[in-house]
């Protein structure tokens, strides 16, 4: 074991005839000074920086003089100095991985001793599938991972070890019971029919969700007609009360529309957004302030026109206008079905059949867009529906995240989406593979090892 509390965190300190001495600079200006004990320099230099400053600094002191005290001990066999070099350089951003850096820096719970503690423990080997690690094989290099990679925010030392970079591309952002079933289904070769949580991001992007111009106006009245749209424009620039004479004349001379006296009636009277004025013979109206229109819209219920369900109006996406005539004109018009069964909808269109689910994937890479087309999908390995490499059965569920989506796969990355150059295979393999030049024969080699250990994590 390696004593650590000899091991300096201290920064810009420094001892000179029974004093300490400060040296620092930040923000393009240097701070000297000197004081009787280390505290005050510590304290003077708290001061200077913000804590959150002074705290990184102080971690990052700790890892360089640790990183120092590991090389001048010669604590390494010359193996696993190489190992050691690789995983530190994955951890300061110095390698491939440069988006490591920022997620364990900004934490600040991973340091270099907790990294090197976590390797003794694996005895420098995969933590998953306890092959060693092989610096001249891309697919066989050390990286850290997160055991739970549902938390972004969780590199820590309970929840870090070391794999091969296969490894961690394999199991990507699935959780432990997700990871695990893809394991044991494709070791045995039959799969687990256990029913997961999966995150459904993983190899799908980020979900966007509804469009901000696709949503309803809660600050002007739902569903108008045109007439109702005139009455709502004339209105809604005016203070006060208006008579239907006022509104007509206004309406012609603003849009050049004649709008009949019993049309205008009863767009004003059948309108719960319009306030009334009764005490003269001559009726008058005026638009509710923008409050209360908000108010009326976010408690309206609607019936969705599929699922029955009756759900809130924000629950519904805006639609535009039907009609040459309504197209420049915003009635604040909105769906009937609710935005689950729209999902839903389009979904059973995306996944009516493996082939329409492949081709929608392989239409939206135009820069790397071959040749597959309905005539010839069938003689793709996998289109029969079971994955090219494992044999298992695929699922095509959109946005799954199950590790046996089905999912296209380019034998050579360099090359396009082409007959002789796909297979399709279950999403996890396809994330695993990745740039990375390795057999079917070693993947499976690979997963057969990790079962051999499944149940030490």
């Amino acid at each position: 074991m390696v004593d650590i509390t000899n091991i300096k965190k201290t920064f810009g300190i420094y001892q000179s005839y029974n004093k300490f001495r400060i040296s620092l600079r930040y923000n393009n200006e240097t701070y000297y000074s000197s004081f009787e004990t280390e505290e005050e320099c510590k304290c003077y230099i708290k001061n200077i920086l913000t804590e959150e400053e002074y705290y990184k600094r102080e971690f990052e002191s700790f890892n360089y003089n640790f990183k120092k005290y590991i090389q001048d001990n010669n604590l390494l066999t010359e193996e696993q100095k190489k190992i050691w070099e690789m995983i530190c350089k994955r951890y300061s951003g110095m390698g491939n991985n440069n988006c490591r850096k920022s997620h364990i820096k900004k934490i600040k719970e991973l340091n270099l001793h907790d990294i090197y503690c976590q390797l003794n423990k694996q005895n420098w080997k995969c933590y998953y599938s306890k092959l060693e690690f092989d610096l001249d094989i891309q697919f066989m290099r050390p990286s850290i991972d997160r055991i739970d990679s549902t938390n972004e925010s969780a590199y820590s030392k309970d929840n870090s070890v070391i794999v091969l970079e296969f490894c961690q591309y394999l199991k990507n952002a699935y959780d432990l019971t997700e990871f695990k079933r893809c394991i044991r289904s494709i070791a045995t070769g039959v799969l687990d029919e256990s029913e997961t949580i999966t995150n459904s991001l993983i190899g799908g992007g980020k979900k966007k969700g509804i469009k901000k111009w696709k949503q309803i106006n809660l600050d002007m009245p739902l569903k108008m007609s045109k007439i109702q749209y005139y009455i709502y424009e004339i209105l809604r620039n005016e203070d006060e009360y208006l008579s239907r004479v006022d509104i007509s004349n206004k309406i012609k001379k603003t849009f050049d529309i004649d709008t009949s006296k019993t049309g205008l009636q009863n767009a004003l009277i059948n309108n719960n957004y319009i306030l009334l004025d009764k005490t003269n013979i001559s009726w008058k109206y005026k638009l509710k302030d923008k409050d209360e229109i908000k108010s009326i819209n976010e408690n309206i219920k609607i019936c969705c026109g599929q699922c029955k369900k009756e759900i809130s109006i924000l629950h519904l996406r805006k639609r535009e206008a039907r009609g040459n005539n309504s197209k420049d004109i915003d009635l604040n018009l909105f769906h009937t079905i609710c935005t689950d069964c729209n999902t839903n909808y389009t979904n059973k269109y995306k996944n009516k059949d493996i082939q329409t689910f492949i081709l929608r994937q392989i239409c939206g890479r135009s820069d790397k867009k071959g040749n597959i087309i309905k005539e010839n999908f069938s003689e793709i390995k996998g289109s029969d529906g079971n994955c090219a490499i494992t044999g298992l059965p695929l699922i095509i569920e959109n946005n799954s995240g199950k590790f046996n989506q089905v999912s296209p796969d380019r034998i050579d990355n360099t090359k396009n989406y082409d007959v002789d150059n796909v297979q399709i295979v279950c999403l996890a393999l396809n994330l695993a593979k990745k740039q990375f030049n390795i057999s079917d024969d070693i993947i499976i080699d690979i997963i057969v090892n990790i079962y051999k250990n499944f149940y030490n994590f």
